[in-house]
């Protein structure tokens, strides 16, 4: 099953990197639709279209000089002139510092953009920093630069893209640490897991410990289970009075704040954003909480470029605050989330993504598409309410009238709004209520909610965890587990008639879910646990 990246992913993180050393204009894809066909143009913050070639899909927003793109259902890489460098390929990987892998059959190549040649082929290679390549050929990785002067044959198990300042890597069983010459310095460690430039999770018996990459212990212990380490700071998941919370620690293991949420995303440079079971509030390391918990959304995916700049939505209405949580500004209403360049401000809701220039004036306004190969789902207004268009597939009314009747056993509000993506054949959706919002997956030709049934190896191991939550949270009646995926990342709860109940940690699930399983269950259901 192919899986394309969503274009509200490509626009609102791929546009937001650095293009190149040298200041290139920006470019932002539009997409322009009629009652039967939609393609791209890309066009610059003055509004003024410098590409315009009306593509069928835009897979990754231009990153530097290139961006991918699929015509007349062909993947094409394209330069910031329109013009085809590569086309006809399978799938794009990676593209970095002029360099590009592909995948041609079965193997990996990786090709020079601008001479076009083959510059070497296994079966799959990871671009690193100052272009060292890990490879993957057989069974093993290996590291290796272009000319070969700098090398390491096939021997780890698992190997991390070279960094900045060294790799990481797995070598029967335990962690290595490999310097910008080759040299691999072993460890004692298993499970190791590169977390960034300067940090690495690993394993000691039942000890997680942080190490930096001359292997010194950072953390000589992280307890709970470790979900995210960003900026000089990491969450844990921990349980209170029976409830699963997060925990924020700095890389040593001293509390962040001594209070408990419900969710936590660290945003970088001592600022994170955290849930009390309702909404968000920006918190400073040094500070302590600097806003209200009155946010939806908070962001700073762009932390640098915008200057300290922190994004957030508030009663559907974007708002662009200072380090100290300061208003600067506010565009919109009716949004889901918000980002902020050098050039431009951007929204998204449920049907359209919005681009403002930087006093907070419309500049262009862009139907969101979520595309799977020849698939279209448009995202529109009919009667007044939100519809659902699968392009050229005849799944429109029984589709739609599913969704209604999903929305009905879940809530009696009638104004609701969803966000959708869509991967094959499944797709994802959010129904956004007033008091919170209800994830589930939907097979869109037969209609049927998809659930976690199939996923388990037998019937037991699930009925063990429903019997397990229902006692422990004294839910009453009967109890049914469903799944769903939201960011990429596998959720199961609990439904108990039209509530749901328990988000059941990954941890916790693991020793029951069947991690050899099919191509489906691995590349749709659980990209996280089967990485």
């Amino acid at each position: 099953m192919k899986k394309v990246l969503p274009l509200i992913i490509c626009i609102l993180a791929l546009i937001f990197t650095s293009c190149t050393k040298k200041k290139s204009e920006k470019l932002y894809p539009v997409l322009k639709y009629t009652d039967n066909d939609a393609s791209y143009v890309f066009i610059n913050k003055d509004n003024e279209v410098k590409i315009d070639k009306h593509y069928d899909d835009v897979l990754k927003a231009f990153e530097g000089d290139y961006a991918v793109v699929i015509e007349n259902g062909k993947v094409s890489i394209i330069n910031r002139e329109g013009e085809d460098v590569l086309s006809g390929i399978e799938n794009v990987y990676q593209i970095k510092d002029g360099l590009v892998t592909v995948k041609n059959k079965d193997k990996t190549e990786l090709i020079d953009l601008k001479t076009k040649d083959v510059l070497m082929t296994y079966d799959y290679i990871l671009i690193g920093e100052n272009k060292i390549f890990s490879y993957l050929d057989g069974d093993k990785w290996g590291y290796r630069n272009l000319d070969g002067e700098k090398t390491l044959a096939p021997q780890f198990e698992e190997a991390y893209p070279f960094g900045k300042n060294a790799g990481v890597a797995v070598k029967d069983g335990k962690a290595v640490i490999i310097d910008g010459d080759m040299n691999v310095k072993e460890t004692n460690y298993t499970e190791s897991y590169k977390i960034n430039d300067e940090t690495i999770l690993a394993r000691e018996g039942n000890r997680q410990l942080l190490l930096d990459l001359n292997g010194e212990v950072v953390n000589p212990e992280v307890k709970g289970d470790l979900t995210e380490v960003y900026g000089g700071m990491y969450t844990v998941f921990d349980r209170k009075n029976g409830e699963l919370v997060k925990k924020v620690y700095t890389l040593k293991g001293e509390p962040v704040s001594d209070e408990v949420f419900t969710d936590v995303r660290l945003l970088g440079n001592g600022f994170f954003a955290a849930n009390n079971g309702e909404l968000f509030a920006l918190y400073s390391e040094k500070d302590g909480r600097v806003t209200d918990f009155k946010y939806d959304f908070l962001s700073a995916e762009s932390f640098d470029v915008n200057g300290g700049f922190v994004m957030g939505v508030s009663n559907g209405v974007g708002e662009i605050l200072d380090k100290n949580g300061n208003l600067k500004k506010t565009v919109g209403e009716n949004i889901d989330s918000i980002m902020k360049d050098e050039n431009l401000i951007i929204t998204s809701d449920y049907g359209k993504i919005t681009y403002f220039d930087q006093d907070g004036n419309v500049i262009e306004k862009s139907p969101k598409i979520n595309p799977v190969g020849t698939v279209k789902m448009l995202i529109d207004e009919k009667d007044g309410k939100n519809y659902l268009f699968i392009v050229s597939k005849d799944t429109n009314e029984k589709l739609n009238a599913s969704l209604k009747s999903i929305a009905d056993r879940i809530t009696t509000e009638k104004n609701v709004t969803y966000d959708y993506r869509l991967e094959g054949d499944i797709l994802y959706a959010t129904l956004k209520a007033h008091d919170k919002n209800y994830p589930f997956m939907v097979d869109i030709y037969t209609g049927e909610v998809v659930d976690a049934k199939a996923i388990f190896i037998d019937e037991a191991a699930m009925k063990s965890i429903v019997d397990q939550k229902k006692t422990e949270e004294n839910m009453q009646g009967d109890v049914e587990l469903v799944c769903f995926s939201f960011e990429n990342e596998l959720k199961m709860v609990l439904r108990s008639d039209k509530e749901y109940f328990v988000d059941i940690p990954r941890v916790e699930i693991e020793k029951y879910l069947d991690l050899t399983g099919g191509e489906f269950f691995k590349s749709l259901l659980a990209p996280k646990i089967n990485k």
